[in-house]
């Protein structure tokens, strides 16, 4: 299982739970990120991966990804599965280019794809959404499926609450980190 809790504009935490009580914390305080794994280590993130996390939990950067899509180029029709979609290219800063697959029937994103330059290639990460709910007035996606570098992650959310009260002590990095 997978809780997630974000809190603007740019707190992320993500806990994966594992057979056998296994926990790993995947947080971002907004200008760092970090994976804590089962034993108490700390991996920080680092170059094309850290701008991916601190994208991915910048919740303003979701607002403005559909603003900055009305500036970009349509490139055309695609398919995702069984869904017919329009692809929408735009470049959100100098060094990602971002492209969102529209559903040709719903309206509804079907998948977000960025691509960031690096030094060492394009860095791509992949999200596909699907089974969209309304949650008070907001249509959610509850089923996706993450793409970067070779990792694969199938993700289902099982409850959604807006809005809820976060201690910004949640995201802090524990001292025996390394900074």
């Amino acid at each position: 299982g997978v809780e997630i809790l974000e809190k603007a504009p740019d707190k992320s935490l993500y806990k994966l739970k594992f057979p056998n009580d296994v926990v790993v914390l995947d947080v971002s305080d907004g200008k760092v990120a970090w994976i804590e794994d089962p034993r108490g280590g700390y991996h920080e993130y680092k170059g094309a991966a850290l701008a991916s996390r601190l994208r991915r939990s910048s919740l303003a950067d979701h607002s403005k990804a559909i603003l900055l899509a009305a500036t970009g180029k349509v490139l055309g029709a695609d398919k995702i599965g069984p869904h017919s979609t329009y692809v929408v290219e735009y470049s959100s800063s100098k060094d990602v280019t971002s492209r969102l697959y529209f559903d040709a029937d719903t309206g509804f994103v079907d998948r977000n794809e960025d691509i960031i330059s690096t030094p060492q290639g394009p860095y791509t990460v992949q999200l596909d959404m699907e089974d969209y709910r309304d949650i008070e007035g907001l249509k959610i996606p509850f089923r996706m499926r993450r793409v970067e570098k070779g990792a694969i992650f199938n993700i289902r959310i099982i409850q959604v609450k807006l809005n809820p009260v976060i201690d910004d002590t949640v995201f802090a990095k524990p001292e025996s980190a390394s900074r």
